[in-house]
């Protein structure tokens, strides 16, 4: 595939993030880690961007391995 063939995916996998690897035999206590370890991610890019800290979490080193 190539880049803009499916645009909307494209917009969805760098504007959303899933978590792929939530079990069904996972305990309460795991999802509760899971949900805190989100929210401790977003916390900090929410305060970084208040503060006009850019954000490189992707460079286009890394864009161009995946």
């Amino acid at each position: 595939y190539r880049q803009g063939l499916c645009p909307t995916a494209e917009r969805v996998c760098d504007e959303y993030f899933w978590l792929a690897s939530v079990h069904p035999l996972l305990d309460r206590e795991d999802l509760d880690d899971i949900a805190g370890a989100v929210r401790k991610v977003v916390t900090a890019f929410i305060e970084k961007k208040a503060a006009n800290i850019p954000i490189n979490y992707a460079t286009p080193e890394i864009r161009a391995m995946l």
